[in-house]
Parts: structure tokens; sequence; C-alpha cells
């Protein structure tokens, strides 16, 4: 789930007192206002304050769970979490107390990455992992859900991790498209745009800084041997399809586009199966 994507309605924000912590009727209050279901109010109550004492007493300065999902243990409801996003005060030696292995603190960026973080001063998200440098699908993820669910399914297909939400505008997405194109797209076989229905973010904003990238990229370049496939929905969605579809027919690229109706993991599951039938047509044309 893309905090930034949700109205504001579904949002809820409030302080408690850091010297008596986070408690369990904090947890009640918030879900209520949201209408959560009375199903899932009393267990996320009974673990979601541990949160603060983690917090608390181990040095961190920012901690994040998304998205939580409910597990059925013999009758009862236990939330689980599905990705995990932290940030350690590294002054505060309280942090060693979880022994966590050096990697998680290596700070050695790429070349790509290093050029990605230098548009981090604008507006929206700019997160970028290298998975696999030999990878086949190159994609540009937009939230946590399909962050979380494209990385996990694509698995070393995939060239890198990102996260491109919160509204990006026009001219931190084309210059992000640019870098990531000039990057990984000759090694790529599909290209893959995915994410929910977004509430905020201008979809056809969004694609034309990217597409007009990719224009931009094969005058340059050439024509990519690629196959696009995009999932998305959300504000002027029909628009940046269209304009998406003009672009790709121009530059007679193959492509398949789905609307916010299809999963997320239908659509990855998608490019998947798309890039092992390019594969095996190289190999026979080979």
């Amino acid at each position: 789930m893309d905090i930034e994507e949700l109205p504001a309605d579904q949002i809820v924000e409030s302080t408690f007192d850091p010297i008596t912590g986070l408690k369990a009727y904090h947890i009640i209050d918030a879900l209520t206002r949201l209408n959560a279901p009375g199903e899932i109010i009393s267990p996320l109550a009974r673990y979601l304050p541990k949160l603060w004492e983690l917090y608390n007493d181990y040095g961190f300065i920012m901690l994040e769970i998304n998205p939580i999902r409910m597990e059925n243990r013999n009758g009862r409801l236990v939330p689980v979490a599905c990705d995990f996003k932290a940030q350690f005060d590294q002054d505060n030696p309280q942090w060693k107390r979880l022994h966590l292995p050096v990697e998680v603190f290596q700070t050695d960026l790429t070349p790509f990455e290093e050029e990605i973080n230098q548009l981090r001063t604008y507006q929206g998200q700019s997160d970028v992992v290298i998975i696999n440098p030999e990878g086949t699908v190159t994609s540009f993820m937009f939230g946590g859900g399909a962050n979380s669910a494209s990385t996990e399914i694509l698995g070393d297909k995939a060239t890198i991790s990102t996260d491109f939400g919160g509204n990006p505008p026009y001219e931190k997405m084309y210059s992000i498209a640019r870098i990531v194109y000039r990057y990984w797209l000759q090694q790529s076989r599909v290209l893959l745009i995915i994410g929910g229905k977004a509430n905020n973010t201008d979809i056809f904003v969004t694609f034309k800084g990217m597409f007009d990238a990719l224009r931009d990229h094969a005058a340059h370049n050439g024509r990519p041997d690629i196959y696009v496939i995009v999932g998305r929905g959300g504000p002027n969605l029909i628009k940046g399809m269209a304009y998406a579809r003009d672009v790709l027919d121009r530059l007679e690229l193959p492509y398949t586009f789905f609307g916010y109706d299809t999963s997320i993991v239908d659509v990855v599951q998608y490019a998947v199966d798309m890039d092992n039938a390019l594969a095996g047509q190289k190999e026979g044309r080979s």
C-alpha cells in the first residue's frame, strides 16, 4: 500500500506521550476512526503497541510496516508484517543489541544508484536497489505493495527493485526513466510498469515522463528489443495509456496494458511468463 496514494479520509495521524508509550487504546481509536472491520481491531491493538518497545529500545529513528496481513492461526487472527523498513541512529549503541549483519549498514552505492539518489530533492519517492545485474525484466514500481509483490515474483529476473510513488512531477519521472533506460534497457527483454490504483498520482504525467524518455532513448540509441507491460490505475489513466500507446506504436514496440481491475500479482506473473517466452524465442533463433 502506497500511503501517499490514499485519500485523506483513509489516513489517521495521531500523537502519544513517549514517556508512557504507544498503548492499545491509541490503536483502537485510530482503527475505529478508519471504520476498520471489528475482527481485526483486537489483534492489532494487542500486537502493534509492541512496535513502540522495538522503536524505543533499539535505537530506531524511523520504523514502517507496510503491508500488514492477518493470518488465521488456530481460529485466531494474528497480524503478520509482510514488509519492514527502518532507520537507526547509529550513534545510539542500542541497535547493536539486535546483532544485525554489517551488510545492513553498507553505504556503498553503484553509479546507477548514485544518479537516482541525486533526484531525491524533488517531490515523490525515488528508491532503487539493484537486484540482479544480469536480470532481464526492468520495472518501474509505484507503491510499497507493487514493490513487494514484484520483487518477490520476479526474483532473479529483476534488474532493479524500485518505488517511484508519491506523485512525482514530469521532470523527475523523465530524468529517472532516462537513467533507468541507459543502464538497463539494452539487456532487458521486458519493461514492466506496475502499481495499484492511485488516488493522488497523475498517471498521465508519470506516463508522459516515462514514455517521452523511452522515445528519446530510442532516438539516440536505436529501438530497444523489448516487450512493454503496464498495470496501473488512477487519475487520468486512459489519457496516460493513450499517450503510451501512441509512443509505442510509433516505435513499433509490442505491449500489453492492464487496468486497475487486474491484480498486481497477475500482471507481474504475466511479465514473468512473457520473459520466459521471449527467452525461448531467442534460443530457437540461435
